[in-house]
């Protein structure tokens, strides 16, 4: 059935008019748990399809291409005082490419087999989706600025940024 105007809005209404609220997560990183336990916040990382050009006589025609680019996964979270969920991201970024000598390098196989997983909570906060990410290692990790001109105590915040091989999200 059509309204006045002809075209069918009423029936494109959505079933549920909630919106995702942005506190209503849960992020588990298996081979840091104190950084996970810190965990402020964490993005569900857009996708981006890089079209190729077809040549034509008169306009090119841009088609899309084969390969989906994913932004990195990235974390913020708080620096405990005794710094332990920062050396844990440290520690792991050494591993996979020591700077000096490669004395903490460890091989692929071994600093790759982390997992990364993203629940979404519903409205009500309960799980609705669960995003995995397979193959999960740090690219970047941010410093720790101090400062003495501070009137009032304020808590340390970092970020972390990880590449994956590939995320999935599945409907729990």
């Amino acid at each position: 059935m059509f309204d006045q105007n002809g075209y069918g809005r009423l029936q494109l209404q959505p079933d549920n008019k909630n919106g995702i609220l942005a506190t209503h997560f849960q992020f588990e990183l298996r081979k840091t748990s104190v950084t996970t336990f810190f965990c402020q916040s964490v993005n569900l990382p857009g996708l981006s399809l890089t079209p190729v050009e077809q040549k034509t006589m008169f306009n090119n025609i841009p088609r899309p291409s084969g390969a989906l680019v994913p932004e990195n996964l990235a974390i913020n979270f708080m620096v405990d005082e005794n710094l332990k969920n920062w050396f844990e991201i440290y520690n792991w970024l050494q591993e996979c490419s020591d700077e000096r000598d490669f004395t903490k390098y460890k091989p692929p196989s071994q600093h790759l087999n982390s997992e990364g997983l993203l629940f979404i909570h519903d409205s009500n906060n309960q799980p609705r989706f669960k995003v995995n990410f397979e193959n999960l290692f740090p690219v970047s990790l941010s410093g720790i600025n101090f400062q003495t001109g501070q009137t009032n105590s304020t808590y340390q915040y970092c970020s972390a940024n990880f590449r994956y091989t590939v995320f999935t999200i599945k409907e729990i």
